[in-house]
């Protein structure tokens, strides 16, 4: 009874409770909707105002700017009427009167009436000294104007007066310290002298423009008044760095052309040969110190310095063969290049350090190549099989493209390569496989007792070859297989890597999570593109024998958090016979 009655006041209370929440519940709505109602009318009333304000104001604002525009426009016709159209009505009409009273005059002969219409007459030439008075301010605008065009018309320049005599003209000092560097420049050894008064003295002249000297004119004259013996002669400058000079001008172009023509011969009629550097032969006068024979000018052009070049990385090359190729210490191509050396990719640049020529010389050459094109894997799915099943339907073909290079080379060096043309010769079939989707009970045990982890044979055949640490440095397992036969995903993952790689050639690299992950080296063509999500027994390569490698085989790896693992612990020692 108790428990009844207990239960029976708790109802009660709770529907109190909700009887009291409604209630405030409806206080709430009448008071926002109170309030509401309230600020919607005041709201509508503050608009109307606020319109009809702002049309008064603007028809206010309207109405004064017209009546304000009429009265400027109306002043300034009267201003522009009296100031000229009235008084020139006036006189007008004034002279037309005067030469009609002094006509009278004289028909009647009336000296006293003539002179009052000659003073009349002359008093109506008052307005022409008004006029002279507006007129003679723009007379002096324009004299002004025409006075300093006239000035700016003319050259003013520095006459230079150097060792006692006058050299030249020039626009400012800083041409004459130009000149002198070039001076400086033309002096190969220490016999040049420079006279005692060497520092020039400027005067500020009106000149002709014909009358300034050139740098090359005032280095002449700085040489020619220096007291030194000069002779005229051909000086060779590279990158403006003066190499000497030689009397014999035509044998010293006709040297720099052979150098050129003798590249050309080697690099075929259709390569565009130039010289790096920017060359220029300067026929002035010289010291006679610095004049020499043609022979050494020709020795010190092909004199070697030390520079930095670099090397485009190509499939197939090794740092050993680099370093043999350039006759570089291999230790010093290591430490100059220790990240490319890390991944070592074709494309990349290594730094080389040799000696070259001081002038050095272009080659440009169009080379055509044959490059393959990889097909894609299309797969076809099927949920009769089981996931991991996977049969080729369809087999790949590669495909065949021509592209046209412009190849830049730099005293034998491929220092750049731009793609010109590119033609599809052949294009590549796609691989269609088809895929099983039916997830199995269990993974699939070989008679090995392998697939520890779900790791599955990667190879369709094959036998291992070579375990792991089968010589030195020996980081996976070969199992050994017919070139082109198919290299399988051991598990699900992420690809990594799928491209060319120092020693293993073409690659394969999955990321299969938690710090595992398997390669798959020395294939002969590839169906995976990095970022893509492959399933177990998925087709990602095919087997071949790029990179170091004695046969066809796959070079198949376990890493388990950077260690590198014996794969015939997860994968078993022979084939299971999928």
């Amino acid at each position: 009874m108790d428990r009844n009655q207990t239960e029976q006041d708790q109802q009660t209370v709770n529907s109190e409770h909700k009887r009291n929440l409604e209630e405030l519940k409806l206080v709430i709505y009448n008071t926002l909707y109170y309030i509401g109602s309230k600020v919607i009318r005041y709201s509508k009333h503050a608009a109307k105002r606020i319109k009809r304000a702002s049309n008064q104001c603007y028809w206010f604002a309207k109405r004064n700017i017209v009546c304000f525009g009429d009265f400027v426009v109306e002043k300034k016709r009267e201003m522009v009427n009296h100031s000229w159209v009235y008084p020139f009505h006036n006189l007008i009409n004034n002279w037309k009167n005067d030469i009609s009273n002094l006509k009278k005059a004289c028909a009647a002969r009336n000296m006293e009436a003539f002179k009052d219409a000659l003073f009349d007459t002359l008093r109506t030439f008052k307005f022409v000294g008004h006029v002279v008075n507006y007129l003679l301010p723009v007379a002096g605008c324009i004299a002004f104007a025409l006075t300093f065009q006239h000035y700016d018309s003319l050259t003013f320049a520095l006459s230079v007066e150097y060792n006692g005599e006058q050299i030249g003209y020039i626009r400012n000092e800083s041409e004459f310290f130009t000149a002198e560097k070039h001076v400086q420049d033309r002096i190969v050894s220490g016999d040049y002298e420079f006279p005692d008064d060497y520092i020039p003295q400027y005067t500020l002249q009106v000149v002709d423009e014909d009358q300034l000297s050139t740098v090359d004119e005032l280095t002449d004259r700085i040489i020619e008044i220096s007291g030194n013996e000069i002779q005229e002669a051909s000086g060779l400058y590279v990158d403006g760095k003066f190499i000497g000079a030689t009397t014999d001008g035509e044998g010293l172009i006709l040297a720099l052309k052979d150098m050129l023509d003798e590249t050309r011969e080697t690099a075929g009629e259709d390569a565009k040969v130039s010289f790096v550097q920017n060359v220029k032969v300067d026929k002035a006068l010289y010291p006679v110190s610095s004049i020499v024979d043609l022979s050494n000018i020709s020795a010190e052009l092909t004199k070697e310095v030390a520079a930095a070049r670099t090397y485009i990385i190509k499939p197939g090359d090794t740092p050993y063969d680099i370093a043999n190729e350039y006759d570089v210490p291999l230790d010093t191509l290591l430490r100059n290049n220790e990240e490319v050396v890390k991944r070592f990719l074709p494309g990349d640049s290594l730094l080389i350090q040799s000696a070259v020529p001081l002038l050095e010389q272009k080659v440009v050459q169009t080379v055509t190549e044959e490059n393959t094109l990889n097909f894609k894997t299309e797969q076809v799915l099927n949920n009769n099989f089981e996931k991991g099943y996977t049969k080729i339907k369809q087999n790949g073909q590669t495909g065949v493209e021509e592209v046209v290079y412009e190849v830049t080379y730099v005293d034998g060096f491929e220092v750049e390569r731009t793609v010109v043309e590119r033609n599809v010769v052949k294009e590549p079939v796609n691989a269609v496989l088809e895929v099983g989707t039916l997830m199995p009970a269990q993974y699939l045990n070989n008679v090995s007792g392998g697939n520890v982890g779900g790791f599955i044979w990667p190879v369709d055949g094959g036998y291992i070859s070579c375990p792991i640490w089968g010589y030195y440095g020996h980081t996976g397992t070969d199992i050994a297989a017919k070139a082109g036969t198919a290299v399988r995903a051991s598990a699900a993952g992420t690809v990594i890597y799928s491209g060319w790689q120092r020693g293993y050639g073409y690659v394969v690299i999955i990321d299969h999570g938690s710090g595992v992950r398997t390669l798959y080296g020395h294939n002969s063509a590839l169906h995976v593109v990095v970022g893509q999500y492959v399933q177990q027994g998925q087709l990602i390569s095919s087997v071949g024998s790029t990179g170091n490698s004695t046969g066809n085989h796959c070079h198949f790896e376990i890493i388990i958090n950077g260690s590198y693992k014996d794969a015939r612990q997860y994968i078993g020692y022979t084939y299971p016979g999928r």
